[in-house]
């Protein structure tokens, strides 16, 4: 049975939750001109994540929480408040929002919305894919990529959303939802807003990462500027490809640097790949509720420390009951988003300096 699994390190110029070195950046490439046959979008069409407002912004991260029955924000006790962190933010800090999850202005709900939006010129203008291992409507999968997220793009760019939501995004309702399935544990989203030539880039990424695909549209006047992504809704992926690769991408001042594992690479990646790398110690958020799952390894150069509970915005809640996956670096100050479990049957994760 084949697994992939990918990494993605994202090294930030800007200030988030620590003050940082500043770091040079790559030159960034033109972008590819789009085809002859390639319709032009309307304005609207022009994709970015979005905040609670409804503003264009270029990153965002949310923590959905846990569900604590003994909290006194009724948001959390349901099991739907959620904090986050943005590219805007002045304080550079996490802050609990006063919105549901669940709602349509959500900084989620937001930025999903083209999802649900039909109307003339949308249609063949619009490319999306959404991928989950544990897709809606079905049962979960057990092969190809542990990883959720999905593309919203046209011509003009798009965004890339990473999650670690089962049964999401529900899209057979008229307008965002989010599933009762997701409401007990806590779970992290991150978005960016990306230009055609990164979104490309994702796109050879998932080559590696062999996404379940489980819902897709691409017109056929962007299948010329998107053909990664045509090979991954196509199922045309290179049999030859590298155990393990790193792609660099530049967007919005940060240098992401993606780490995409294979196969045939049969190690904890956090231990003998991401902290070597890194030259630090982490300490690792997964979710461990599984059989095989992995104690913490003090014995290797660099320590792999499994986080058993955390405190957000005054809200504590046990690794147990949290199914997000991050981490975080001794040294360097690096935060790591993830899809990776520390399990041996499942090994996959998405990272980011800040």
């Amino acid at each position: 049975m084949k697994t992939y699994y990918i990494l993605v390190v994202l090294v930030s110029v800007q200030i988030l939750l620590w003050t940082l070195p500043v770091h040079s950046c790559s030159r960034k490439k033109p972008g590819k001109p789009v085809s002859d046959d390639a319709p032009a979008p309307p304005e609207d069409l022009n994709f970015k994540c979005k905040d609670e407002s409804g503003r264009s912004i270029n990153w965002f991260i949310a923590y959905k929480l846990a569900k604590i029955k003994e909290s006194v924000n009724p948001l959390v006790k349901s099991g739907l408040g959620y904090a986050f962190i943005q590219n805007s933010s002045p304080d550079k800090k996490w802050h609990l929002s006063e919105r549901s999850i669940g709602d349509r202005d959500s900084i989620i709900g937001r930025s999903l919305n083209p999802l649900f939006v039909s109307h003339e010129g949308f249609g063949k203008n619009k490319l999306f894919i959404l991928y989950n291992d544990q897709p809606p409507n079905r049962t979960a999968v057990s092969y190809n990529g542990h990883t959720k997220g999905l593309i919203i793009a046209s011509a003009k760019g798009g965004i890339w959303l990473q999650h670690s939501v089962p049964r999401f995004p529900q899209t057979n309702a008229s307008h965002y939802v989010y599933p009762a399935s997701g409401e007990n544990n806590g779970q992290m989203f991150f978005c960016i807003s990306l230009t055609p030539d990164n979104i490309e880039k994702i796109g050879d990424t998932l080559l590696h990462t062999k996404p379940i695909v489980f819902e897709y549209a691409i017109p056929n006047g962007l299948r010329s500027l998107y053909p990664n992504l045509v090979k991954i809704v196509e199922k045309k992926r290179n049999s030859k490809l590298a155990t393990s690769n790193i792609f660099l991408l530049n967007e919005h001042g940060l240098n992401l640097t993606i780490f995409a594992k294979g196969p045939k690479y049969e190690k904890d990646i956090y231990s003998d790949w991401i902290a070597p790398k890194l030259q630090s110690n982490l300490k690792v958020q997964s979710w461990l509720n599984g059989a095989n799952s992995m104690f913490s390894n003090c014995t290797q150069k660099y320590q792999i420390l499994n986080i058993s509970e955390k405190k957000l915005e005054r809200h504590a809640f046990s690794t147990r009951k949290d199914h997000s996956k991050w981490a975080i670096s001794d040294e360097g100050k690096w935060t790591c988003i993830s899809d990776l479990n520390r399990m041996v049957s499942n090994l996959f994760m998405l990272n980011f300096k800040l």
